[in-house]
Order: structure tokens, then sequence, then C-alpha cells
């Protein structure tokens, strides 16, 4: 099941490496970096081409800093670290 899921996230990445809010939607950086977490925590390694992708436009369009406040709040709740205290908590991004 997760695999499919994954296959799915993947199958959504636009080529500039984000993905959108919707199908056929502007690449967006807060679904790009939820996304790119939904890939991390199912296993898949920083170093994977797709998050390489998506790190480089997460990176050219804001960074975390960049996203929503859900987003952030998102992130800092899976990662275990603060935005406030730790703005590089995806040091990949």
């Amino acid at each position: 099941m997760v695999g499919q899921l994954v296959d799915s996230v993947r199958s959504l990445q636009t080529d500039t490496g984000a993905w959108s809010a919707w199908p056929g939607g502007p690449d967006d950086l807060d679904a790009t970096v939820t996304s790119y977490l939904a890939l991390r925590i199912s296993g898949t390694g920083s170093e994977d081409i797709t998050l390489r992708a998506a790190a480089k436009f997460v990176e050219q369009n804001g960074g975390i800093g960049g996203t929503d406040p859900f987003t952030r709040c998102l992130v800092a709740l899976m990662t275990g670290n603060s935005p406030r205290t730790n703005p590089g908590f995806l040091p990949e991004m």
C-alpha cells in the first residue's frame, strides 16, 4: 500500500521538481514541501532524484521559511523540530 502511495505522489511531480496543489495547477511551494515530507516519511532517502529536484525547487522559491504557517507546523510536528529555533530542520532544503 505504501509503495502505491509513493508511486502516486511521484507521478504528480512536475518537470520543475515541484508539485501543484491541484491537478494541472501551478507549481506550489507548500504542496512541494508537503509531498517531500510524505516521501521522506515513507522511507525515501534525501538523495533520491525526485527529492533532490524538489529540494532544489524549494530552495529557489523561498525555502521552508517561504511556506505558510500550516506547512511549517506540519513539518515541525512530523520532524520534531521547531521552525522558530531551527529553520533548517530539513537540512537538504
